[in-house]
């Protein structure tokens, strides 16, 4: 149980972070609390998480079998630790009644029902498609309730499974960062999220490794970047594989295409590396073949590059913070703990 409690804390100080970038996408309206109609979930609600705790999370393993024949996406409708407010506030004592993804329009052929509840008492539920203007698609799971005293008492996880169809992947629903909301039964309470969508185990804590921005400076083409890559020293470290691969969350396709030639000149404790990549469908950009040994500890290495251009980091991450995940391998297996760090000097 202590072991659930600070990854749950954990987990909402990440979804905090994530909520600060999206604000400074300019998503947010300025009172912070009421997401406008030009951002996901693309309606007007209250999208606080200050004292709200209802969110979803993706446990590891992402994929396992369900009530029915076939794969299902592993969702789980849980709550994170919040402060209780003097006066509960409107969303703060919100049931769950529906909840939202922002998914790739091949998600229709792939995702038809979802079952919802504790297990053993699991509902069949028809997925609800919509489409947004520029081309977006959500995927809805609707007339659900959940009390935050009935997740509480299911284990503080209550099962919502995606059925994925024979020959759909994971990334052919969420090509990217996964993006959530929460909403209770009258839909005007929606605490929104940020989920790694790949087959590693994105808990805190999973492997030891953490990134920290070490130095932001303006040069006349951009920008210089230091982050500092370290081994938390009391977090076992897997001295087998080490980090080799940092991946940054740039929240849309189009910025990952507009920026794709923005990072120049990386370099891992003084070793030049090209091995830099963005995904557009995945929303994302990756840093591998970093190969940080566990030895680096609470010193860490340094990861340098250059921001050309006239980009920026927190232009190329949509805010003041950089969402990542810190693979242990190249590929999507393995572990990945999702954190952030600020894209802004320090």
């Amino acid at each position: 149980m202590a072991a659930c409690a600070r990854w749950s804390m954990m987990r909402c100080a990440l979804l905090l972070a994530a909520l600060v970038a999206f604000a400074e996408a300019g998503q947010i309206s300025h009172s912070g609390r009421e997401l406008l109609q030009g951002g996901f979930p693309y309606c007007k609600c209250d999208t606080d998480t200050m004292f709200n705790p209802n969110r979803l999370d993706l446990p590891f393993p992402s994929l396992v079998t369900g009530p029915a024949p076939g794969s299902y996406i592993n969702f789980q409708i849980t709550t994170v630790p919040v402060p209780i407010p003097p006066i509960p506030t409107p969303c703060s004592q919100a049931n769950v009644g529906k909840v939202e993804f922002e998914v790739a329009a091949t998600a229709r052929a792939c995702v038809r029902f979802a079952y919802v509840g504790p297990p053993g008492a699991q509902s069949k539920y028809m997925v609800v498609y919509e489409n947004v203007a520029g081309g977006i698609t959500k995927l809805k799971v609707t007339n659900l309730f959940y009390s935050q005293a009935d997740i509480m008492a299911n284990g503080n996880m209550i099962p919502l499974l995606l059925n994925l169809k024979d020959g759909c992947s994971i990334s052919d629903v969420f090509p990217g960062f996964i993006q959530y909301a929460v909403f209770n039964s009258a839909h005007d309470c929606c605490p929104i999220g940020i989920i790694l969508p790949c087959n590693c185990d994105s808990t805190p804590g999973s492997n030891s490794f953490k990134v920290v921005t070490q130095a932001i400076s303006q040069t006349i083409r951009g920008q210089y970047v230091e982050l500092r890559i370290y081994s938390d020293p009391a977090i076992t470290c897997n001295a087998a594989l080490g980090m080799n691969k940092l991946e940054l969350d740039v929240k849309t396709a189009a910025a990952a295409t507009t920026y794709r030639q923005s990072i120049r000149n990386a370099y891992i404790n003084g070793r030049k590396t090209d091995a830099v990549y963005w995904e557009p469908l995945r929303r994302s950009m990756k840093f591998t073949n970093l190969a940080v040994p566990c030895s680096v500890g609470a010193a860490g290495w340094i990861l340098s590059f250059d921001v050309i251009n006239g980009a920026s980091l927190s232009a190329i991450c949509g805010g003041d913070a950089c969402t990542y995940a810190a693979f242990d391998t190249t590929g999507v297996e393995g572990t990945c703990p999702v954190a952030s760090f600020k894209a802004v000097a320090v």
